[in-house]
């Protein structure tokens, strides 16, 4: 058997999210990666939003170069915007490199990779996938993968729904992670057991949507970290996390010893504190004018 690679990024986690985690142990395979390996804070594209930081991640290339700068594209001389999609990317992709390699490759649950492209090995199409349920069609190459992938994981879902200003109120969007987070380990054990490839790229969207709704129960800077709320929530929080540490330990096996791990995130993750309204700024110190229409519109 060659050597493999296996990529596994970790939508939005900053390291201290995860340091208490690790120490706790409640992340042991993160853990020991780190201790064993190199580690670093990776600097984000700009700007910083998963379409563009992860495009950016498979390509080697910035924005300005593989087009993509956010989830939504239009010009300034038309209103209508169009949701992104993996034909809009101008730049060759690490699949494409390492099939040019002869290497085979897996791509599961990447961002902005509908629709799937191919390859010459599997890809799972992830976040901005189009239908849901009975709808989801058209999210693998090759085809024959979808009925596969519905029958060991019955009720497949593509991305984890979450609506910041109402889940935090109880551990019920935890409960839904989790179950995608199982379906996610399922799907990859048994692409990996019966179509097994050179390097594997998987993307796990759920700490991102965690940490959306939960951040003031995870950052122990946080006022409520400590607050009851806080710490009856933690543990169905850390249940989700060890999920996820063990699809990392599950990629980290199979690339084996001689093989190569790496882990990343697209982005970082702090508290909201402000927002900035650029437009407003500009016209208080002079920059801009507004049109008649646009003035009757402020008012």
């Amino acid at each position: 058997m060659s050597s493999r690679a296996a990529v596994i990024g970790l939508d939005g986690v900053a390291w201290h999210l995860l340091e208490p985690l690790m120490a706790e142990g409640v992340m042991p395979r993160l853990a020991g990666l780190r201790e064993r390996g190199a580690w670093g804070t990776l600097q984000s594209t700009v700007p910083t939003y998963t379409p563009p930081a992860w495009t950016s991640a498979v390509t080697g290339v910035n924005p300005g170069r593989h087009g993509i700068y956010g989830f939504y594209g239009g010009n300034a001389q038309s209103e209508r915007q169009e949701l992104m999609h993996a034909g809009k990317i101008k730049s060759p992709a690490l699949w494409e490199m390492a099939n040019a390699q002869g290497l085979r490759a897996g791509i599961y649950n990447l961002p902005l990779s509908y629709p799937p492209r191919a390859l010459d090995g599997w890809m799972v199409s992830g976040m901005m996938t189009p239908g849901f349920g009975e709808q989801l069609t058209g999210f693998a190459h090759p085809r024959t993968l979808e009925a596969r992938i519905l029958s060991v994981a019955p009720g497949y879902q593509v991305d984890t729904s979450a609506n910041w200003e109402k889940d935090y109120k109880d551990a019920t969007l935890c409960g839904h992670a989790l179950e995608i987070l199982k379906q996610r380990r399922t799907v990859l054990e048994d692409l990996l057991m019966h179509d097994p490839v050179d390097i594997v790229f998987t993307v796990l969207e759920s700490p991102d949507r965690l940490q959306h709704v939960y951040y003031r129960y995870l950052d122990p800077a946080e006022e409520l970290y400590d607050s009851p709320q806080g710490r009856s929530m933690r543990p169905a929080l850390a249940e989700c996390f060890a999920a996820m540490d063990g699809i990392a330990g599950l990629l980290e096996d199979y690339a084996g010893p001689d093989g190569s791990t790496l882990v990343c995130s697209d982005h970082g993750f702090t508290a909201w504190e402000f927002s900035a309204h650029t437009n407003s700024l500009l016209e208080q110190w002079g920059y801009l004018k507004l049109k008649p229409a646009a003035r009757a519109m402020k008012t």
